[in-house]
C-alpha cells in the first residue's frame, strides 16, 4: 500500500476491496480486519498494528 493525493474511487471498500502493495491510501483509509489481515501477510505473523500504523496514513 501506499499513500497519494489522489483520490482512489469513492467506492472502494476497505471491508472487502482487493488490497494489494499497489492499492492507494487516502483519506478515506479504514484500519479494517481486512486492512490487518493484509499486513500480516506481507510482515508475517509478529505483526502488530498500534496506534503508530493507524496514524501512519493521517
Amino acid at each position: 500500500m501506499h499513500f497519494s493525493t489522489k483520490e482512489m474511487d469513492m467506492s472502494f471498500d476497505w471491508h472487502a476491496g482487493p488490497i494489494t502493495r499497489a492499492t492507494p491510501i487516502d483519506t478515506r483509509y479504514r484500519n479494517t480486519q481486512k486492512v490487518r489481515q493484509f499486513l500480516v501477510s506481507e510482515c508475517g505473523g509478529a505483526f502488530r498494528s498500534d496506534d503508530v500504523v493507524a496514524q501512519f496514513g493521517r
